[in-house]
């Protein structure tokens, strides 16, 4: 986290929590709920943020509680986030000699990966260190042929499931 973020905290350390007023969409962009109904339904889908430097900002603070809950500490103030499918969205990108790197929508590197799911949806989601992933559609050739280990995997697992298989929570509750 930034460190003028981590002043914050210190200096006002009782700020509520907020929820409902964000969101990271399956492709792994940001959408502000500026009603702050964004905890109602996965759908209004909300304003997407387009400003590179709030979007920087938002990915260097983002992280997740002990409940499985991801925010984005603004300041002294948690946001929680509303997650379409999970904390990361998950790109393939090629390293020096053409091999194939997982990159999270904040543009860090993600993994090993431990575990690959795939659901009803054929979506693919991985398990690693940083947290649950779900691989972007356009990429999933690119996983498929260059990094799932073996004929075992992926494993299925129902849509409504991931989330406590892969511990995190779409809408954290409030505390």
């Amino acid at each position: 986290m930034d460190e003028q973020v981590l002043a914050a905290m210190v200096r006002w350390p009782n700020v509520p929590d907020v929820y409902g007023w964000l969101s990271l969409s399956s492709r792994g962009i940001w959408h502000l709920h500026p009603d702050g109904r964004g905890w109602d339904a996965t759908d209004p889908p909300g304003t997407p943020i387009t400003n590179p430097r709030f979007i920087a900002f938002i990915n260097r603070n983002y992280a997740p509680d002990d409940a499985g809950g991801w925010y984005f500490q603004n300041g002294p103030q948690r946001v929680y986030v509303r997650l379409d499918t999970a904390p990361w969205i998950v790109r393939t990108t090629r390293d020096a000699q053409g091999g194939v790197q997982l990159l999270t929508h904040a543009q860090s590197g993600y993994g090993p990966v431990r575990r690959w799911f795939t659901d009803e949806n054929g979506r693919l989601y991985a398990q690693a260190p940083q947290g649950a992933g779900l691989i972007d559609g356009r990429d999933m050739l690119d996983v498929a042929d260059n990094l799932l280990p073996n004929a075992d995997d992926p494993r299925y697992c129902a849509s409504c499931e991931i989330p406590r298989i892969l511990n995190f929570a779409r809408k954290p509750v409030p505390r």
